[in-house]
């Protein structure tokens, strides 16, 4: 790992403190995550499924955001650095509330159809096929699980 700081922003000592835990933090979202095929960016963003437009279709973009559920983007990324221990647990006072929910609804998601599926979804997202995989792998609606979830956290 290189780590790059403002001349006089750290000292030696706490540079390398900060390399050594952040290796281990990298080294444990890799165990969790695994590696995958469909990883483009298997160094950095373990989550990642695309690097670039694979067209030069310009609505290509605008199409693959409007049909990404963003909650499972974000919240998986945050549930497993939570299951890697790379957070604590005052991430749900600071954090934004969409990211709690999304990180609470993605939990919700593994409990009910375990890691490895959810983060099989990954390369459904672009394609736009991850709601209906969801579904699949649950044997229920998008909107059950919703119910559920809400049912879970206490939200009619």
């Amino acid at each position: 790992m290189i780590l790059l700081t403002p001349a006089g922003a750290l000292d030696d000592t706490a540079e390398v403190a900060l390399v050594e835990r952040l290796d281990k933090g990298v080294a444990a979202l890799r165990a969790v995550v695994g590696r995958h095929d469909w990883q483009v960016v298997g160094e950095h963003e373990l989550l990642a499924t695309v690097s670039r437009p694979a067209t030069r279709d310009p609505g290509q973009r605008d199409r693959i955001v409007a049909g990404r559920p963003l909650w499972l983007g974000e919240g998986l990324a945050d549930y497993v650095a939570q299951a890697a221990a790379l957070f604590t647990t005052e991430r749900q006072q600071v954090a934004p509330t969409f990211y709690a929910c999304g990180t609470s609804f993605t939990k919700h998601l593994v409990d009910r159809i375990g890691l490895a599926e959810t983060i099989a979804l990954m390369p459904h997202i672009v394609p736009n096929t991850v709601l209906a995989r969801i579904e699949a792998v649950a044997k229920t609606s998008m909107e059950a699980i919703r119910a559920e979830w809400r049912r879970a956290i206490g939200v009619p």
